[in-house]
């Protein structure tokens, strides 16, 4: 039958079965092509259709759906008029084709009873509203607006749109009006105004009669504009008309539609999501507190899957505006994202750093971090304390990161100094990388991978940000000192927080008083590592004013004495460095304490070189006791120095380089403090520490070797000798042939053998000692002094010293990993032997050879190896060891 007969035959028949029939022009409909409408048919079929739908038995909500989908792909999918190349009769067509269908669209809607028969409808348009195809766009959206009039005809006030149709279909139309089609605005402006009609018969609403009616032409007329900024500025009208209309209870599907939209059809359409999103957090902030997590939430979800920048900052903007009025609610959720925080996360923070309120961000999150005290009372909440103060944290580090100058941190800079110094010293000592974020991993800007983020590491890193922004020149000093390294490491702590306050206190005053006033109770607090803190922090510091006007000085004094008997070395070792630093300083009323308290800070530091102590309090305490030194008078030292050379003395040849350094510094500058009545008995030490301050110039560590020298130096007047200013130079300690210290033992030697024969004998002993050294370089000066020695003394006092022990020592040496060092033994032997039969009047061999020429036949005979074998014992082996036996 043809589709008129069959509309006709429809007219004279108002009952009988239609559903074959509506299948039948479904199929009709169905085989019409897309790519083109050359007749009436689809139209037809469509009308027919319409027909069908007054004949009783209804079609059920599944095949009325299936059917208006068929419908509106056959039409929606024609290519756009433009497209074709009749002019006249199509574009005829084309709007006849469109109002049929129209009419169709209305009257199945009508035909279905069920309340969510609008929103039904809509989800079936939502696939030609996103597409790409600008023309389907168009047409879904001249449909959409129909179908609202259509309804709005019907709504009265028993008959509404069912709770929740107005939030969904408001945010899907929302975003059109910035669409890049003028009709699609125009479209979109015209079924929102319905939607506003809809839902002033449910509620009332804030503008009625012609004032509405002229409000929405007026909107609409301006969404046709030419210009963006004209478009932009009229969609976001008829988004606060939208906001204000919105019932409570819908704010959050409204939130959900119009973000789901994001990325379905155009940049421009994104973003008018986004500003329709900002207008609903403006003006209904005050609705929204219930609300404030779930839309977080929503957010996050869709911030998760854009990648356009513009869209994402629009996004975290808005959650900057939604903290202008739920600081709290806002900060408590971003706060709850796991660690190591992600890029989203980062934005988010960094969005509320670029508000006016980031100050006040800042004193929420520093009112969340437990510190002092009060962090002290909860420790054994271990678990929260470590988790969610680390969350603060970061936080803290990104919001700082965010500003956009470093002075904006004005009177908050010392407290976040102080409480991430506080976190800092309560963080785990784990080197245990936190998990990483499944499904996103961190990644760097270039994209390479970030290396493992640990508690320190993120606690460190949050420091560093707050010292960029607000005191750029502590910053710097630590990036070349590589301080954060230091406060990274647990083991290095202590020495982080000293290279800090050191920088701290170049910067001026202000904010280290107020760092200063919050580490005092620091002083007494049960916590070590937070004692380590404190006691570094004012180790550094005790010249500062702000200890003297703040009345700290005696305090810290207390403090640092009694710190110097704690149980912990790392205590120990800045309670010295502190009272060492507080002797150098420089103002009168420091100079004056000193004095005051020299018995007592002489004793206190010279209790860890008698006692068990570990090489970095002994070192620690030496140093602080030669800056002490430097400010007392020799009548002040008095006859503590003998002592306390001895005391040094005992330590010149400790394993640890630092140690002896210091040994070397305190001897030296004992020696240059000892008054005339004591200098007898200090000579005595220098008598008994030559040896090792003629061989430390050649210590492997260059602090020693320097330190050694420079006691030396101080050293030498007191056993009268002269003519040594030009002996000392650079070479001395960095030649590597270390010939000009040769001469400079061949120097001293030929004075002493004149002046104190006595002392060149006792340094045979010392200098036995001495080729024992673990130190290659301390082997091979020991053993050319042994040679040197030999060639200034006399033949009677060779005679008559017993020599068998620097023999062995030297023979001992044949093999030694250093060359350098069984050459120099080897000479040394030389030497005493021919001195030794000079004394019993047996020249050897090589007696009568030149000098030099003997050492070598010597050296060649002796220490001639096959493999590692010892070789046989020459003539000269054999005439030597019957001098040492007669001797």
């Amino acid at each position: 039958m043809a589709t008129p007969e069959l509309n006709t035959w429809l007219f004279s028949k108002e009952n009988g079965n239609s559903l074959p029939l509506k299948a039948t022009e479904k199929e009709i409909i169905k085989a019409e092509p897309r790519s083109s409408l050359l007749s009436p048919v689809r139209q037809e079929a469509m009308v027919a259709i319409g027909h069908l739908s007054k004949v009783k038995q209804p079609l059920s909500c599944e095949k009325n759906q299936e059917l208006m989908e068929q419908c509106l792909d056959s039409v929606f999918s024609l290519p756009p008029q433009g497209f074709t190349e009749d002019v006249g009769p199509s574009q005829t067509l084309y709007a006849s084709t469109m109002a049929t269908l129209e009419g169709l669209m209305q009257i199945l809607l009508e035909e279905e009873e069920t309340p969510e028969r609008l929103q039904r409808t809509f989800r079936l348009l939502q696939r030609w509203l996103v597409s790409e195809q600008v023309w389907e766009r168009a047409r879904a959206m001249r449909v959409s607006t129909h179908l609202l009039k259509a309804y709005l005809q019907t709504v009265t006030i028993t008959t509404q749109i069912p709770p929740g149709q107005f939030s969904t279909l408001a945010g899907t139309l929302g975003p059109y009006t910035c669409d890049s089609l003028g009709s699609i605005r125009q479209g979109a402006g015209d079924a929102i105004g319905c939607l506003l009609d809809i839902q002033v018969a449910k509620q009332p609403w804030t503008l009625r009669g012609r004032d509405k009616a002229w409000a929405l032409r007026r909107v609409c007329q301006e969404l046709q504009s030419a210009d963006p900024e004209e478009v932009w500025d009229a969609s976001i009208k008829l988004a606060k008309l939208v906001s204000r209309a919105l019932p409570k209870a819908e704010i959050l599907p409204f939130t959900q539609t119009l973000l789901e939209s994001l990325g379905a059809v155009s940049q421009a359409c994104d973003q008018a999501s986004v500003l329709w999103f900002h207008t609903l957090l403006t003006d209904r902030a005050s609705d929204l507190t219930d609300t404030v997590q779930a839309i977080l939430s929503i957010t996050s979800t869709y911030l998760r899957c854009l990648e356009d920048p513009e869209p994402r900052g629009l996004l975290t903007q808005a959650v900057s505006l939604l903290a202008q009025h739920h600081q709290e609610a806002v900060v408590t959720y971003l706060l709850q994202r796991p660690l190591p925080l992600d890029k989203d996360s980062k934005e988010l923070w960094a969005a509320l750093a670029a508000e006016d309120f980031f100050q006040d961000i800042l004193k929420d999150l520093l009112d969340r971090i437990p510190s002092g005290p009060a962090a002290e009372q909860g420790a054994e909440t271990q678990e929260v304390a470590v988790a969610n103060p680390l969350s603060v944290v970061c936080a803290i580090g990104e919001v700082v990161m965010g500003t956009a100058v470093g002075d904006a941190l004005g009177s908050l800079l010392p407290e976040l100094c102080y409480a991430l110094l506080y976190q800092l010293s309560c963080t785990p000592d784990s080197d245990t990388p936190l998990p990483s974020r499944a499904g996103r991993p961190l990644a760097s800007p270039k994209g390479a991978a970030l290396p493992p983020s640990t508690p320190r590491s993120l606690t460190v890193a949050a420091l560093r940000a707050v010292l960029a922004k607000g005191l750029q020149d502590v910053a710097r000093t630590l990036d070349k000192e590589r301080g954060w390294r230091l406060l990274e490491d647990p083991r290095s702590f202590p020495e982080g927080v000293s290279l800090l306050a050191r920088a701290l206190g170049q910067v001026g005053d202000a904010p280290l008083d107020r760092i200063l006033q919050h580490l005092s109770p620091s002083l007494s607090s049960p916590c070590e590592d937070w004692r380590v803190t404190g006691t570094a922090f004012y180790a550094e510091l005790l010249g500062h004013p702000g200890l003297q006007q703040r009345k700290l000085l005696r305090p810290v004094l207390e403090h640092l004495v009694a710190g110097a008997s704690d149980e912990s070395d790392s205590i120990r070792r800045l309670a010295a460095r502190g009272l060492g630093n507080m002797a150098q300083g420089l103002r009168t009323r420091w100079q004056r304490a000193v004095k005051t308290h020299r018995q007592l800070l002489l004793d206190t530091l010279r209790r860890p070189l008698a006692e068990p102590s570990s090489p970095q309090v002994v070192g620690e305490s030496m140093r602080a006791l030669t800056k002490t030194l430097g400010q007392l008078s020799e009548s002040d030292v008095g006859r503590l120095s003998q002592p306390m050379a001895a005391q040094a003395r005992a330590h010149f040849p400790h394993e640890d380089s630092a140690v002896r350094a210091a040994a070397f510094g305190l001897f030296g500058a004992l020696a240059g403090s000892a008054q005339q009545k004591h200098r007898q008995l200090f000579a005595g030490e220098v008598r008994s520490s030559w040896a090792a301050l003629m061989l430390h110039m050649r210590d492997p560590s260059p602090e020693a070797a320097t330190a050694c020298y420079t006691a030396f130096q101080a050293c030498a007047p007191f056993l009268g000798l002269t003519g040594l200013e030009g002996a000392f130079d650079s070479g001395l300690l960095t030649g590597a042939s270390g010939e000009r210290h040769r001469h400079l033992m061949g120097h001293v030697c030929k004075q002493l053998a004149q002046k104190d024969p006595a002392l060149l004998e006792s340094l045979v002993t010392e200098t036995s000692l001495h080729l024992h050294s673990h130190w290659e370089g301390i082997r091979l000066a020991a053993a050319k002094l042994a040679g040197i020695l030999a060639e200034n003394m006399e033949a009677q006092h060779v005679q008559q010293l017993d020599l068998g022990t620097l023999l062995c020592s030297l023979r001992a040496l044949h093999g030694d990993p250093s060359t350098a060092v069984e050459i120099a033994a080897a000479e040394a032997v030389s030497t005493i032997s021919q001195k030794q039969r000079v004394a019993l009047q047996e020249p050897g061999p090589s007696h009568t050879a030149p000098r030099g020429q003997g050492r070598l036949l010597f050296v060649g005979k002796l220490f001639r190896r096959k493999g590692k074998r010892r070789p046989p014992a020459g003539p000269l082996d054999t005439a030597e060891s019957e001098s040492v036996s007669s001797s």
